[in-house]
């Protein structure tokens, strides 16, 4: 993805006077194009300017912004993998797993943690930022003009797909943040680490594979090979069964109900519940006879590592993938 750069002279908001509601909507899809300004004064502020297109249309963001509110954890785990601290924070993994990431381990002490309250918006008015980042779902459009009024805000990134490629949002940001080069960086370490397992085992490839997660007696699973969790996998020489991609429906991630377990007939699982019995899965009748079960394949994960799957990031990636190694090994047999 390449973001253009040009020069013209716009005027910086002062991030002081930004503030004030918050949170925002749905906004899938962006083609990225990127301009940074020099800029003129006034009696405020003056500074540099860069332009990013989402699905929203143009959005003019400060450059190197200092006081960043992210709200979803493919966005916070970018701004730390570039070396910067938000100012205000909500990771929905956290809310899900019901405890911060052990990659998270004292990275985000001095920011403010949020949650999803009626208060929301009134709480991210009060931390100020000069840059917002939303997420693509959980938000309304009358939330996304209060954010707007806040300040400059960026959603999400990849047209149609519920979940971004985690390698987009580090480039944007690293043009935001004027930190191109570690951004570089930042997605070599993470796609060296993929192509080592890719090399490791060769015999992955052309395999079919499906994430599921059962919530009552209800399974979804990933649907959609366009979604940024499907490209890690598909990387690794993996693919969604056809008759699952088939019925991927609007959102990408259809729902079965349990007695269509059979469905879930790839060569390997990932596989997650919410229920308490962590067992609950593997109880359910028809599992005993899937391939990935009778083959060794099924990794039964965590919230916190089904999740890092499911909304890949920089910094979740390199523990997800040490966690379904052995499960990687034992398919490419």
């Amino acid at each position: 993805m390449k973001l253009d750069r040009a020069t013209s002279g716009l005027r910086r908001r002062n991030p002081s006077r930004v503030g004030r509601c918050l949170i925002a909507t749905i906004a899938v899809g962006l083609t990225v194009g990127a301009t940074a300004c020099s800029s003129s004064s006034d009696d405020d502020a003056s500074g540099e300017t860069i332009t990013i297109t989402d699905a929203r249309g143009d959005q003019e963001l400060m450059l190197r912004p200092e006081r960043v509110v992210a709200l979803d954890n493919q966005w916070i785990d970018s701004v730390l993998a570039l070396d910067e601290t938000p100012v205000g924070y909500l990771d929905n993994l956290e809310v899900v797993a019901g405890a911060a990431p052990p990659w998270h381990e004292g990275a985000l002490d001095d920011a403010t943690e949020l949650k999803f309250t009626d208060d929301l918006i009134e709480k991210v008015g009060e931390l100020a930022p000069d840059l917002i980042l939303i997420p693509n779902y959980l938000i309304t459009d009358d939330q996304y003009n209060k954010l707007k009024s806040i300040a400059p805000t960026l959603s999400a990134l990849t047209p149609g797909a519920g979940v971004d490629a985690w390698d987009q949002r580090v480039e944007v940001l690293g043009k935001v943040f004027d930190k191109e080069d570690k951004a570089d960086e930042v997605v070599a370490s993470v796609n060296d680490k993929l192509d080592g397992l890719a090399a490791k085992y060769p015999k992955l490839q052309g395999k079919t594979f499906i994430t599921a997660y059962l919530v009552g007696s209800q399974i979804t699973v990933l649907g959609d090979p366009e979604d940024g969790s499907a490209k890690i996998f598909e990387r690794l020489g993996l693919s969604i069964p056809q008759h699952i991609v088939d019925i991927k429906g609007p959102t990408g991630r259809p729902t079965l109900s349990s007695e269509r377990i059979g469905e879930l007939d790839s060569d390997i699982i990932f596989a997650a519940t919410n229920n308490p019995d962590q067992n609950a899965f593997a109880a359910l009748p028809g599992y005993d006879a899937l391939p990935a079960v009778q083959s060794g394949s099924v990794y039964v994960a965590s919230l916190t590592t089904i999740t890092g799957l499911n909304q890949p990031t920089p910094l979740a990636l390199p523990y997800a993938l040490d966690e379904i190694e052995p499960t990687l090994a034992n398919a490419a047999k």
